[in-house]
């Protein structure tokens, strides 16, 4: 009679699987805990941001609150041109055109278009005529 060896048993197989698990915990303990410190200094790195932006917001406030202002600009590039934009306005189209721009427009090829698509006048037929 042949006799199962003890490392092929079912007792062993778990014993062994214990271990490994063992080792993965400690392992994920182990970064979990380097995971916490780099938070616990990411947490006071941002504290000490936290402050000194608040340093400078009030020192800028200061400084703003003087008579002189120092309000004025690094470089020229940071200036906007006061020129009138080129752009066409919100509610042209919505606002009644002057009798110049009137006449302009009906005679523009695109109102000759549009006239030219437009359906023909709808005529009325006095009840009781035949066609």
């Amino acid at each position: 009679m042949h006799r199962a060896c003890c490392h092929t048993t079912g007792a062993e197989k778990l014993r062994q699987a214990l271990g490994t698990c063992n080792d993965i915990l400690s392992k994920q303990e182990k970064t979990l805990a380097e995971l916490q410190n780099n938070m616990a200094l990411v947490k006071m790195d941002l504290r000490k941001k936290t402050a000194c932006i608040a340093e400078q917001y009030h020192t800028v406030q200061r400084l703003q609150g003087t008579p002189s202002g120092f309000k004025r600009m690094c470089n020229d590039e940071n200036v906007q041109p006061n020129q009138p934009s080129e752009k066409r306005s919100f509610l042209r189209n919505l606002l009644p055109r002057t009798p110049g721009q009137k006449a302009l427009m009906e005679n523009s090829p695109y109102s000759r278009v549009l006239r030219s698509r437009r359906s023909p006048v709808l005529k009325t037929i006095a009840f009781g005529t035949k066609y």
